[in-house]
């Protein structure tokens, strides 16, 4: 009888730490870092430094997420000749996203979204700004791990792609208007029940 009853608190105990993995809303802090990928004029004329995203997601249906954030980082040019004149550029994203997560592991939480966003690249030189926008999205395998009950650490690397609408010949097209990153983040999690 007492291996029935341990055994049930042994579950008890299971299914209550699946729960509080089953948080409904929750705000996200990251760090993130942009790496360029391919032949575009920001990986040949910037140098990309380390931004940060703030976002806000509610679970739906139990494993469904969306939500709705914030994006940056800044890049200094070393290359003018690719990027035109200016000497650094802002690039933020206000976006949406979607997602879906799985539970493999007590306390870990393994989640895919996909992000679409709107884009804008602030280009600077002295005080005068140049702007060049699009659209930004992307894919993200995100694996999070709760270590209390309100908070869990994460780390994820977005697929992404901004499109952006730079007038060019169109043999530069590819060049200038689609820009292909591979970021990395680490961040924090704040849950609410």
């Amino acid at each position: 009888m007492c291996a029935f009853t341990c055994f049930g608190q042994e579950m008890d105990e299971a299914e209550k730490q699946r729960d509080s993995l089953k948080s409904v809303v929750f705000f996200s802090f990251e760090a993130v870092q942009p790496i360029p990928l391919g032949d575009s004029f920001i990986k040949e004329g910037l140098d990309l430094k380390l931004g940060g995203e703030l976002s806000y997601n509610v679970y739906l249906f139990d494993k469904v997420l969306v939500g709705a954030g914030y994006n940056w980082f800044k890049g200094r040019v070393i290359n003018k000749q690719v990027t035109g004149n200016y000497d650094r550029t802002n690039v933020s994203v206000i976006f949406g996203t979607t997602g879906y997560r799985f539970f493999p592991l007590k306390n870990v939480e393994l989640l895919f979204t996909f992000g679409l966003g709107y884009v804008r690249y602030m280009n600077r030189i002295d005080d005068l700004d140049a702007y060049d926008d699009g659209t930004s999205y992307w894919l993200s395998p995100k694996v999070s791990y709760q270590f209390i009950k309100n908070f869990s650490v994460y780390t994820l690397i977005d697929f992404r792609r901004d499109k952006l609408d730079i007038q060019v010949p169109n043999a530069l097209d590819d060049f200038y208007n689609k820009i292909y990153y591979a970021n990395v983040s680490l961040g924090i999690n704040y849950l609410i029940y």
